[in-house]
């Protein structure tokens, strides 16, 4: 090869060079690019004067600079990051309920319990009784405040899941898309031919498909990447992609289920939630299905216990008359509170929510809550089912969530049944057979529907049948409704009080969001260290690529030289011959 060839081969590799490290200069604020190297050979020796002489460089190829390794520690890191961040964000937005107006519950708790001492002074005082009246719709305004506030938290947290799904789909069409164009173009096994601007695309739509959900990805043999749940459900395998579906739970129209599009007839194939891992997607249906369910019963709860108590202490006392002699001094007490309910559905007692399964065998089969024990109810949610044991069907119950086989609910005969030191319910309407199932929200709308009845200020039952005028005796009742231990009674334990639980919720929910903040921070902190471990290997350094360019522009200046040499000695060749 002769002197104008090496030059040449030389000068063709340094613009190449020069041109790889203008495309890196480029993109260094491109967070998707990984920095591009070139790849540079000899070329063949040549034999001469006993031994073997150089015959310049060729280029052969541009590599991307990639570490599989801690990009796939990226992918599950950025799945818990995620997973943290967004469960965290929803906790939150519970926290500022109770904080926002410095907890307008608790005050309206304190409000209540002084408004029923100040009574319990001057029991026929009139603007006592109307002060305590106040202060009790104050009370139940708070109650559906909150209440209302969580539904709406609900509310977005369903739309924010579609959204989700929405995205995750989105994802796995465009990854399905750049696997069959880089699949065209895979030329040879090392990758040669290859857009390196799809790798580049494609990796970075996997980064955002991790935090949506939780991914493991398996390379193919035309270099196309397949894309799997962490329990091995595909999500994109080689050109296709599966589209996730966000459905309503046919045990709760009100649930939304993630599921998967079988896309060959039947039925959509349902994932359970631990099956997706972490990221956004799991995150979000934790926060329903554990955190915001919990807090909103607990409400729920304490709003039936309070209407519980303050209704039986009216029951058990007489209203105010001027004169307290027979018949008018032993009037009843009426109920001073209640629950707004559905009118067209006689069924409905306004603070349970009871769900049928949408596959029961009779859609005209109802489950009616009777009468629910607030002091002794351990769980709030229930599944009442039918289960064939040896031929006979049994109407059992179980927490709902549960897989276990549940127990057999005490029959009371007429289809009255109940379920221990919990609630009662009924049977009516049509057939409730092996297979069918109901589900039992017992405080689910307690908190939201709590009403004040329009009683007059002399309806208030704040005297014992036959006392005078002046007596409390119902009215210190009143005074001690949010801290006597009414609530979670079981043996071994004499349970807890109206305003513990509802501080205990606030501790809980405190708790949570700290977890969840911590968590966060941990996970973030991970993700930030592995992103700056893959920056440094992968991304661009401006100083070191100014510093090439400087170096590929001499080289290329030498094979400059090198030509114009050759060019020199074969004019003198030339002169030399004539």
């Amino acid at each position: 090869m002769s002197i104008l060839s090496v030059g040449l081969s030389g000068l063709l590799t340094s613009r190449d060079a020069l041109s790889v490290t203008s495309s890196n200069v480029a993109n260094a604020n491109n967070p998707a690019y990984k920095r591009q190297v070139l790849k540079q050979a000899s070329g063949l020796s040549q034999f001469l004067l006993g031994g073997y002489v150089g015959q310049g460089v060729q280029s052969t190829g541009v590599d991307r600079v990639t570490n599989q390794f801690l990009y796939n520690q990226i992918l599950k890191t950025g799945s818990e990051s995620q997973y943290a961040s967004t469960l965290k964000g929803q906790l939150s937005r519970v926290d500022e309920i109770f904080a926002d107006g410095n907890n307008a519950l608790a005050d309206a708790m304190t409000a209540f319990t002084n408004a029923a001492q100040d009574l319990s002074l001057r029991p026929a005082d009139n603007p006592s009784r109307q002060q305590f009246l106040s202060s009790t719709q104050f009370l139940v305004e708070q109650f559906n405040s909150v209440s209302g506030r969580f539904d709406a938290v609900r509310r977005d947290n369903t739309e924010q899941i579609q959204f989700t799904v929405n995205q995750i789909n989105d994802l796995t069409g465009n990854i399905a898309d750049l696997n069959k164009s880089i699949a065209k173009s895979y030329l040879t096994g090392d990758g040669k031919g290859v857009p390196l601007n799809l790798l580049d695309q494609r990796e970075d739509l996997i980064l955002q498909l991790s935090e949506k959900v939780d991914v493991q990805v398996i390379e193919g043999e035309r270099g196309e990447l397949n894309i799997l749940m962490r329990q091995g459900q595909p999500l994109v395998t080689f050109d296709k992609a599966y589209s996730l579906l966000a459905l309503s739970d046919a045990s709760d129209p009100e649930t939304t289920v993630i599921a998967r599009d079988p896309e060959t007839g039947g039925a959509p194939i349902r994932f359970a939630n631990k099956n997706l891992g972490r990221g956004e997607l799991s995150a979000l249906l934790e926060f329903r299905d554990t955190a915001i369910n919990q807090y909103q019963n607990t409400l729920g709860l304490m709003a039936l216990s309070i209407h519980d108590q303050v209704n039986a202490i009216q029951a058990g006392g007489v209203e105010l008359v001027d004169d307290p002699g027979p018949p008018a001094a032993n009037v009843p007490g009426k109920p001073l509170l209640s629950f707004a309910k559905n009118t067209s559905d006689p069924l409905d007692n306004g603070f349970s929510r009871v769900v049928a399964n949408a596959f029961n065998s009779d859609a005209n089969t109802r489950l009616a809550v009777g009468t629910v024990n607030t002091s002794t109810l351990q769980s709030n949610e229930y599944e009442v089912f039918v289960l064939n044991n040896a031929g006979t069907p049994e109407v059992r119950y179980r927490p709902l969530g549960s897989k276990s086989a549940g127990q057999v609910a005490t029959d009371l005969g007429g289809g009255n049944y109940q379920v221990p030191d919990a609630f009662t319910f009924s049977i009516s309407g049509g057939a409730f057979v092996p297979g069918d199932s109901f589900q039992v929200k017992l405080t689910a709308k307690a908190a939201l529907n709590l009403r004040l009845e329009n009683l007059g200020t002399d309806q208030v039952a704040t005297r014992a049948p036959g006392a005078s005028v002046g007596d409390n005796t119902q009215v210190l009742k009143m005074t001690r409704v949010l801290d006597q231990a009414t609530l979670f009674q079981r043996a071994g334990s004499s349970g807890i009080s109206v305003r513990d639980t509802f501080s205990r919720l606030l501790t809980t929910v405190g708790n949570d969001v700290r977890v969840a903040d911590n968590s966060a921070k941990t996970s973030l902190g991970v993700l930030e260290s592995l992103n700056a471990e893959q920056s440094a290997q992968s991304g661009v350094n401006l100083d070191e690529e100014a510093a090439k360019l400087i170096q590929y522009q001499q080289a290329y200046s030498a094979n400059a030289k090198i030509i114009s040499l050759s060019k020199e000695l074969f004019d003198d060749l030339l002169t030399a011959v004539r």
